[in-house]
């Protein structure tokens, strides 16, 4: 009888223990850890019915997402970091194609400005036939390369700017080669008309230039 005594005083004792630890393991604070670092919320993390409710903020924040409370709603929002909102991706896409459209015009201008360099360098009174003749060819590839530019509206009318003016170039130089042909002067009034266009042209590309500049676009 003391044994028996003795044995369930002893089992009593291990019981109110486990109980008393599991007790005290229960109302312990749940640790959040969000990739090794502790997260310390407002509200603590809670079990209720068997799971462990985190709050939504806490979670989200650290991993880059955005998180919304919808009032009128009642919802609970979250983004993550690479989600778009409808229209943001066509925006993107639109903004990346501007920004090539960009680096093509750049390029396109460079080699304008070469040809027109080019064309500065000769003299018209003692050019040869094929001096002429290759920088008339040179104007038509670049102007053929602009044509074939598949521009945004936006660089449309510097495009054409462009356009116009290697076309005139092309054409004042035409017009000397045609007058060392015959060995008269009469094409070269043609010529000074031509050139004039062609300097108005630049006032109205500067212009233009200007006005892209403003709009982030240049």
């Amino acid at each position: 009888m003391k044994h028996f005594l003795s044995g369930f005083a002893t089992c009593a004792v291990i019981c109110a223990l486990l109980f008393m630890c599991s007790s005290a393991i229960a109302d312990s604070p749940i640790k959040l850890f969000i990739d090794g670092e502790i997260i310390q919320c407002d509200v603590p993390p809670q079990i209720i019915n068997g799971r462990v409710m985190v709050p939504a903020r806490f979670v989200a924040e650290p991993l880059g997402a955005k998180i919304e409370w919808d009032e009128r709603s009642r919802t609970v929002i979250i983004l993550s970091p690479n989600y778009k909102l409808p229209g943001e991706e066509i925006m993107s896409q639109q903004t990346n194609s501007l920004s090539q459209a960009k680096q093509e015009l750049i390029t396109l201008l460079n080699r304008y400005n070469a040809v027109c360099s080019a064309v500065r360098d000769i003299n018209v009174n003692t050019a040869s036939k094929s001096e002429l003749t290759q920088q008339i060819n040179a104007i038509a590839e670049v102007k053929i390369q602009f044509i074939n530019w598949q521009c945004p509206k936006e660089y449309a009318r510097l495009c054409n700017l462009h356009i116009e003016n290697l076309d005139l170039l092309g054409h004042a130089l035409v017009c000397v080669r045609s007058s060392q042909d015959d060995g008269t002067t009469s094409d070269l009034q043609t010529v000074k008309e031509y050139m004039r266009s062609f300097q108005m042209n630049i006032s109205e590309i500067q212009a233009e230039i200007n006005s892209l500049r403003q709009k982030g676009l240049y």
